[in-house]
């Protein structure tokens, strides 16, 4: 595979073709039928676009190679890899013999053809337009500044003059209406593209307008129009994957999350594996490899932050996170939403992976009141309950904004830490919601598979972010239990730490491959040294199209404790049913985090939001001259939006 040619090849590059070697070796490795994927039902559709790498990545070369073997469309994905698609109909026989040229051609280092990918966009349940020309602010208040006993603080952050100035953020999506009256006074079309049809224009199809409303809840102007977007300075740019007639694969994605790179600080994925409650699917090698380059080489290296949607196939325990890939990357922020009162919302999803929760809505939820204003299709069309999964991670992604604008020399590590320190949590609501609990792990943190660390709050957020420490660099273990490979099912498996230097724990992520009376059926938990119990593995009731699970899980509820001593890996029945068995073929945690034992710890109190105190450097005050927290007049708001318009 390496050939002569890779000795010629950068650093980075070289880099590139051993992790996917590497992944591509761990893929085959396993002599196990239907291991992955969706089961034996769903079937493998295959495109006619093959992935490449080419030796030194000239795209002169590309074409010329392309051309050679018969393909009639190139498209650069990033660094040295392009795809190669066929326009004309081909024959399966004719498809083997364009695989079998790529294999022989020196110049070509690493090939892989393309499958449809798995991902969807987590559109809401129902969706209104109405044609609004008058500001929505005062209706935006139940949840941008909420005046409860839980508020995101949007509000007490603006105080702070952050706003997002200097800050781009890009929602992945279906396109973006660029003309629209809150879209275009902050539009950067240096930083969109539409890679789904390889040009300049993100502009969408005349019905879609998901990823502007998307786009709009993020960075929507402080204007005479429509709603207030959460970071109303920020730029907005539009990344089109989601188009009619193109068919997703994983170069695609991997385009997409890495689509103008030196120009995007945050990337919003209102979008996933679809939740259908039996899909299912690892990552796939330049979906990694994307990932991999944005962590490393976004912002200047010191990483692009990546949010994603939770999801919405909560409804009825159908669905978790726990399998959707990309919430549970390292070096993505999964993002769930609630009511106002601090419920689940309905189609909500539980995982533990998920980093944070915002204040959202379900549209068919009646006993939520307000709308969520965001603008849509056309340049004078404002939608009304954008909601779900899918409004929660642009929100997320503009709190966020307001963050890079208080100390933009932050890491994405440094966000996940800020967010786990400052993020409003172990609140209950009334009347409580059975599907929410809380743990608190063995150093403090307080954690929920429902809502991660808690409540964005903003103001925490922002405050903490300006004199904020970059954290020392990551350090990651591996452990496994070979006694146990091969061994049957339900089992309990005792993997021992020994000589790791990490004393702070982030992320503890586990792979597995396994075969069970169904794989819908089967739970895992994993327990700390300490006694943190974290669930990885929920079950899903209608999951029985495979008997095979193989994925990677990732938990964040062991942050801050130590890895050294031994960990309990159970295995069983979603039922408890004994005779539900299977075999564990193979299984991996892998441990991320730092060798320093003196980061700090929460900053923010439990169950409540922080009242501010002292007057604010910019922005709005009482008529006495303090901030009043969450009470604000007419006149406040009214100056609130005139200051913005200015910024603008």
């Amino acid at each position: 595979m390496f050939r002569t040619a890779i000795n010629n090849m950068t650093l980075s590059a070289q880099v590139f073709t051993l992790v996917l070697l590497l992944v591509a070796d761990r893929s085959s490795s396993a002599q196990i039928p239907d291991s992955g994927g969706d089961g034996p039902r769903a079937g493998v559709r295959y495109t006619n676009t093959w992935a490449v790498q080419i030796a030194g990545g000239d795209v002169t070369l590309a074409r010329e190679l392309a051309e050679k073997h018969g393909f009639q469309k190139v498209s650069h994905i990033f660094d040295d890899i392009y795809t190669f698609e066929s326009l004309t109909k081909e024959t399966t026989f004719s498809l083997q013999q364009k695989e079998l040229l790529l294999q022989k051609d020196p110049q070509i280092l690493w090939w892989q053809r393309q499958k449809v990918a798995g991902c969807e966009l987590f559109r809401d349940i129902t969706w209104r337009n109405a044609t609004i020309t008058d500001p929505k602010w005062g209706e935006q208040a139940w949840y941008m500044n909420a005046t409860g006993r839980l508020s995101m603080r949007i509000v007490q952050a603006w105080n702070q003059c952050r706003v997002g100035r200097g800050v781009t953020v890009a929602a992945i999506d279906d396109g973006l209406w660029t003309e629209n009256k809150d879209i275009k006074p902050n539009y950067d079309a240096t930083a969109s593209y539409d890679v789904a049809h390889d040009d300049a224009d993100p502009n969408p199809s005349a019905r879609d307008s998901h990823g502007t409303s998307a786009a709009g809840i993020i960075a929507a102007a402080a204007n005479d129009f429509c709603g207030v977007g959460v970071a109303p300075s920020a730029k907005i740019a539009g990344i089109r994957m989601f188009a009619n007639g193109v068919t997703l694969t994983d170069a695609l994605q991997a385009k997409a999350l890495v689509s103008s790179l030196d120009k995007v600080d945050i990337y919003s994925c209102s979008w996933g594996t679809p939740r259908l409650g039996f899909s299912l699917e690892e990552m796939k090698p330049l979906e990694k490899a994307a990932l991999q380059k944005g962590m490393t080489q976004g912002r200047g290296g010191k990483g692009a932050i990546y949010v994603f949607a939770a999801g919405n196939g909560g409804e009825g325990e159908r669905d978790s996170c726990a399998y959707d890939k990309f919430t549970n990357a390292v070096n993505t922020i999964g993002i769930s939403g609630m009511t106002e009162e601090g419920r689940m919302l309905k189609t909500g999803e539980k995982c533990s992976a998920m980093m944070a929760t915002v204040i959202g809505k379900s549209t068919d939820d009646s006993s939520q009141r307000g709308n969520i204003y965001s603008p849509g299709n056309g340049a004078e069309v404002c939608t009304t309950d954008f909601a779900e999964s899918s409004a929660a991670a642009p929100i997320a992604a503009g709190i966020i904004a307001l963050a890079l604008e208080a100390n933009p020399n932050l890491t994405w590590r440094d966000v996940q830490h800020l967010i786990a320190r400052t993020s409003t949590r172990g609140f209950v609501s009334n009347p409580p919601d059975p599907r929410v609990k809380w743990i608190t792990n063995a150093v403090g943190f307080t954690v929920s598979s429902s809502f991660g660390f808690g409540l964005l709050n903003a103001e925490a957020l922002v405050k903490s972010a300006v004199n904020w420490s970059t954290v020392p660099p990551v350090q990651t273990c591996d452990v496994r239990d070979n006694t146990s490979i091969n061994e049957t099912l339900p089992r309990t498996v005792t993997p021992s730490v020994n000589g790791c230097q990490i004393r702070n724990l982030e992320h503890v992520r586990v792979y597995m491959l396994a075969r069970f009376e169904s794989r819908g059926l089967l739970k895992v938990t994993l327990q700390s040294p300490s006694g943190t119990e974290s669930l990885l593995i929920p079950g899903r009731p209608n999951d029985n199209w495979s008997s095979y699970l193989e994925v990677t899980v990732t938990s964040v509820q062991f942050w801050g404790e130590r890895p050294e001593g031994n960990w309990t890996l159970k295995f069983e029945s979603t039922t408890g049913d004994a005779n539900h068995t299977g075999i564990l073929y193979d299984y991996n945690i892998t441990f991320y985090g730092t060798a320093s034992g003196n980061l700090p710890m929460p900053t923010t109190p439990s169950g409540t939001t922080t009242p501010s105190s002292g007057a604010p450097p910019c922005g709005p005050t009482s008529s006495s001259g303090t901030s009043r927290g969450h009470t604000f007049s007419v006149v406040s708001i009214t100056v609130i939006l005139i200051f913005l318009l200015v910024l603008s």
